[in-house]
């Protein structure tokens, strides 16, 4: 018998629940095997993806498609590009006078793929028309700046060699005797052998004149400056020197001028040093201030007057941690100066 207006109660909603449990139960699974076998997961080269599962596969050997591999994800290695090769050096020395078109094409089908022009020379005379050059300091065919660097601008890939004379300079020291000078201890100025004279490396003065000098040089177009003469006087009577005043040896001068070119030639601008095979394989000399374990490592190439024995130099080089590429300078026996690497 029926109970009057009331149905009894079967539990509809109770189908829904289990369903629910079911569908939770299926997705932990579903987890549960992701987490098991996430590294068994293989991309491969189509995009699909698969298991790499080896107790399905008994002794198989991989497809040699690789398609069934495990892919290993590298860090990406850059590609070496193809490396820019470089020439060796093979520069020949021309005048200032000699820059023009004519005269570098020429240098171009003779095989040369870089020039060395003389612009500050030895005791202070220039090539140019510097604006730190007295009129008594210019060379009688001095050309003017803007001409370089016209015929520079033309150049094309050639090395174009700025070759800059530092300390033994008359003219300049002369007249900056206290700013620039090598002078007596009456504060006059000093003379060699040669009744010349000399900057010192260590005043301010000198290193301003000179720091202003390779700007000029790169202004007007060079790719480096090769500094010549970079050393403090070997010869004359050292005695009459006034050395009261010195606060750094020598070395240490010469090393802080040629930090102070560095800044003023840039890092566009290689800087140079010449030294003769005598000076480099000598080592520290105390009275010309060179120290090649010291300055070597602050240029870029080194260049050698009468290089003979080039293992050695380049055993001089290694030793004293300089990465400076090494150049010869001499003589293709018709008077013309050669660089070559």
């Amino acid at each position: 018998m029926r109970n009057r207006g009331y149905n009894s109660y079967r539990g509809r909603s109770s189908g829904k629940k289990i369903a629910l449990v079911v569908v939770l139960v299926v997705l932990l699974l579903l987890s549960a095997a992701y987490l098991l076998l996430q590294d068994r997961i293989i991309y491969r080269s189509d995009g699909s993806i698969g298991l790499d599962l080896p107790f399905l596969q008994g002794d198989q050997l991989p497809a040699d498609d690789g398609e069934s591999l495990p892919v290993e994800i590298l860090p990406d290695d850059e590609e070496d590009a193809p490396g820019e090769t470089t020439a060796p050096l093979l520069a020949r020395e021309v005048s200032a006078a000699e820059l023009t078109a004519e005269t570098l094409a020429a240098l171009q089908t003779e095989g040369y793929n870089g020039i060395v022009v003389e612009m500050k020379g030895f005791n202070g005379m220039f090539a140019y028309t510097s604006a730190y050059a007295t009129s008594q300091a210019l060379e009688e065919n001095a050309v003017s700046a803007a001409a370089v660097k016209e015929a520079l601008e033309g150049h094309g890939d050639r090395t174009a060699v700025a070759k800059v004379d530092c300390f033994h300079d008359s003219f300049h020291a002369f007249a900056d005797m206290a700013g620039s000078g090598i002078c007596q201890s009456n504060g006059y100025i000093w003379y060699d052998e040669l009744s010349s004279h000399w900057m010192d490396p260590a005043k301010e003065g000198t290193q301003t004149y000179l720091a202003g000098v390779v700007r000029e040089c790169v202004d007007m177009g060079f790719d480096e400056i090769l500094l010549t003469g970079f050393t403090y006087p070997a010869g004359g009577d050292q005695s009459q020197i006034d050395d009261s005043g010195r606060t750094m040896t020598k070395t240490e001068a010469l090393a802080q001028c040629l930090a102070a070119l560095r800044e003023a030639a840039g890092e566009e601008t290689l800087l140079s040093l010449q030294l003769s095979q005598e000076e480099l394989l000598s080592g520290r000399d105390e009275v010309s201030g060179m120290d090649p374990a010291v300055l070597l490592p602050l240029v870029d190439r080194v260049y050698v007057t009468e290089l003979t024995d080039r293992a050695a130099a380049e055993s001089v080089l290694e030793e004293c941690g300089s990465t400076a590429a090494l150049a010869e300078v001499s003589d293709d026996g018709n008077g013309v100066t050669v660089y070559s690497e």
